[in-house]
């Protein structure tokens, strides 16, 4: 197997400031991630996104990690991924 898979989120929201946080840990942990999340986000295309290889078989994929996060960067500050099927 020699593929990707390209996770898409648009207009995403991670923390509801209108809901009533009965734990605080959960309100600090939703917190972060909205503040690294916007940081990675795609402003003019208002999307976070990022494009994942994975190569092997399926019982044992191999993921690229560093190469996701190369992408997650990519997609945030030089050029938007395309909402379609690459190649």
């Amino acid at each position: 197997m020699n593929g990707y898979v390209k996770p898409l989120l648009i207009d995403w929201q991670i923390l509801r400031w209108k809901d009533d946080h009965q734990n605080p840990l959960q309100f600090v942990w939703e917190s972060i991630v909205s503040v690294i999340g916007e940081l990675v986000t795609n402003q003019s295309h208002d999307q976070l996104g990022s494009k994942i290889p994975i190569r092997g078989s399926l019982k044992e994929p191999e993921v690229g990690s560093w190469r996701a996060l190369l992408s997650l960067l990519r997609n945030a500050f030089m050029e938007a991924l395309k909402k379609e099927v690459d190649g």
